[in-house]
C-alpha cells in the first residue's frame, strides 16, 4: 500500500522553500567567497596585518625576514608582530634590523625570556635561508614577541637542549650521529604526553548538539524512508513511492529503481573514500594556516595548530570529545544536504563520507601511539595501505607543508603538488576557497531533480487511468 506523504498543494510549498533555501545557499557561498578574496587583497597591502590593523613601519614580506612565523601556535601572521596595536619587541627588533636579516635578528632575545629568537623560531644555528636552507626544527615552537604567560611553554635551558643539535659546528651537522640525535628528539615530542591538555576545554560544544541532531535526523530519514541501508548493503527496506490520495485520485511520485547492481555500489564506495582522503587533507591544510580570528572555523583552526604544539593532546582527550570534532563539519553538510536534497546514490555516497569522516578522526589519533601499542587490526589496516601509516603522518609533523591527509594520504600526492608548486598553504584563502567548492560542487551535481514525475491515480467508469505530468 502506498505511503502518504503529502498533497499537492504541500508538494509545491515543499519545492519552493528548496528553491528559496538553495538560493540563500548559493548566496552564502558566494558571498564567503567574495570575502576570502578580500581579505586576502587586504593582507597583500603595505603595512596590513592579518587582524586588519597597519603600521606603516611593518613588512608585508615578514616570512622573508624571519622562519616558520606561520607555524607559532596562538598566532597570527604577521599580527604575530603586534600587541593590540603597538608592535612588539620582536616587531620592533625586525623592523630595525631587517637590512642586516635573519642572523642578527635570530641572535637577539626580543621578549627577554632567556631563549633567543633562533631557539624559539626553531633555528637555534641562525643558519636559516628562505627557500634554501631550512630551519632546525618547526616543532616545539613559541612566541618571540612575548614571554609565555605562567611559563607554560617557556623554552628553559632543559627544553632547549632537547630541541637543539649537539653542536652547531657543520662537520658535525652532517654526521650521522646529528641525524639520528634529531630523529629521537622529533620523535620524543611526537609521542610526548603532557598532563595540561586532559584539561583542555572545549569551545565550540555548544554547536555540536544540534550537529549531532541534524546528522541523526539525514541519515535516520535516508534509512527508514529513502532505502539507504539497501543501497549501501543491498540489504534492509527499499525506498517505497511516495504518495497521496485525494477525492479525484492519488498523487504519487515514483522512487524505485531496483537494487543498485554491485559495479555501482563499488563505485559508490571508491569514490566516497577517494573524495574523503581528499577533504581529510584540504580541511588540515586550511585549518593549520587559517587565523584564530575567523567566526567559528577559528576555534578549529585554534585546535589544527595546537595539535602541532602538543601532537598527543589528540591522544589523552577522551575518545568521545575527540570523535566529536568531526560533528561541526559533518551537521554544516547535514543542513547542506536538507536544503538541497541529493539522489540515490549520492545519498549513498554521501553516508559512506560520514563514515569515513570519523574513521579519519580515529586514524589520526591513533597514529599518535606508539605502532606497538595499537590495535592489531589497525596496524593490518595500516599495511594494506587502506589506513594512513605512522611514518606518513610524522612526515607532515616535521615539515607542516606536505602529507596532509589523515585518512591513507593516498590523494596526497596532488595536494602535494598543488601546494608546493602552484598555491603555497600560507595563501590559505584560495585554500579555503577551494575547500568549499570541493564541497558545493559534489552537492549541486548530485541533487535530486527539482522536477519530477508526478501519476495522477484516478477512476473513471470503473476503470483505472494514469496521468503524469511534471511537478517542481
Amino acid at each position: 500500500r502506498a505511503r502518504p506523504f503529502t498533497g499537492h498543494r504541500g508538494t509545491l510549498l515543499v519545492a519552493t522553500l528548496r528553491r528559496i533555501g538553495a538560493a540563500v545557499l548559493v548566496l552564502i557561498v558566494f558571498g564567503g567567497l567574495l570575502a576570502l578574496q578580500m581579505d586576502s587583497w587586504r593582507e597583500r597591502q603595505q603595512g596590513a596585518t592579518i587582524q586588519g590593523r597597519v603600521h606603516a613601519d611593518l613588512p608585508n614580506h615578514g616570512d622573508e625576514l624571519a622562519p616558520n612565523l606561520h607555524h607559532i601556535w596562538g598566532s597570527a601572521v604577521p599580527g604575530l608582530f603586534l600587541n593590540s596595536p603597538e608592535l612588539s619587541p620582536f616587531g620592533r627588533d625586525l623592523v630595525k634590523y631587517a637590512s642586516e636579516g635573519w642572523p642578527t635578528i635570530c641572535r637577539l632575545d626580543s621578549d627577554n625570556d632567556g631563549a633567543k629568537n633562533g631557539d624559539e623560531l626553531g633555528d637555534p644555528c641562525c643558519e636559516w635561508v628562505p627557500g634554501k636552507v631550512p630551519t632546525y626544527r618547526v616543532w616545539n615552537l613559541s612566541h618571540p614577541g612575548f614571554a609565555e604567560p605562567d611559563h607554560k611553554f617557556l623554552l628553559s635551558e632543559d627544553k632547549l637542549e632537547e630541541l637543539s643539535p649537539a653542536s652547531c659546528d657543520d662537520i658535525y651537522k652532517h654526521s650521522e650521529d646529528a641525524k639520528l640525535l634529531r630523529r629521537r628528539q622529533f620523535e620524543s615530542q611526537y609521542y610526548m604526553h603532557h598532563t595540561m591538555d586532559t584539561a583542555a576545554t572545549d569551545s565550540l560544544r555548544w554547536l555540536k548538539y544540534p550537529c549531532i541532531l541534524g546528522i541523526l535526523l539525514v541519515l535516520g530519514h535516508w534509512a527508514v524512508n529513502r532505502g539507504l541501508l539497501r543501497d549501501v548493503f543491498g540489504v534492509g527496506p527499499s525506498c517505497k513511492d511516495r504518495c497521496t490520495s485525494g477525492s479525484t485520485g492519488a498523487f504519487c511520485k515514483p522512487e524505485s529503481e531496483g537494487d543498485l547492481s554491485w559495479k555501482s555500489r563499488l563505485m559508490i564506495y571508491v569514490a566516497a573514500y577517494y573524495w574523503t582522503d581528499g577533504v581529510a587533507g584540504l580541511t588540515h591544510l586550511t585549518f593549520d594556516f587559517c587565523p584564530q580570528w575567523y567566526p567559528i572555523i577559528g576555534s578549529v583552526a585554534r585546535g589544527f595548530q595546537f595539535h602541532h604544539f602538543h601532537p598527543t593532546a589528540w591522544v589523552v582527550v577522551p575518545f568521545a570529545v575527540m570523535l566529536s570534532h568531526a560533528l561541526p563539519l559533518l551537521g554544516l553538510l547535514s543542513l547542506a544536504l536538507t536544503i538541497v536534497p541529493p539522489g540515490r546514490r549520492f545519498r549513498a555516497f554521501w553516508s559512506l563520507t560520514y563514515v569515513l569522516c570519523l574513521v579519519t578522526v580515529m586514524t589520526h589519533r591513533w597514529v599518535h601511539v606508539q605502532p606497538e601499542e595499537n590495535y592489531w587490526w589497525f596496524r593490518l589496516l595500516q599495511k594494506s595501505g587502506l589506513l594512513m601509516s605512522h611514518e606518513h603522518h610524522m612526515t607532515h609533523h616535521d615539515s607542516l607543508v606536505t602529507q596532509f591527509s589523515n585518512l591513507s594520504g593516498v590523494t596526497d600526492f596532488m595536494l602535494d603538488y598543488v601546494a608546493t608548486n602552484w598555491l603555497p598553504p600560507t595563501e590559505y584563502q584560495n585554500w579555503l576557497m577551494v575547500c568549499i567548492l570541493y564541497f558545493a560542487v559534489p552537492i549541486a551535481l548530485g541533487a535530486e531533480p527539482m522536477y519530477r514525475d508526478v501519476k495522477k491515480v484516478g477512476v473513471e467508469e470503473g476503470h483505472a487511468s494514469e496521468i503524469s505530468w511534471k511537478v517542481p
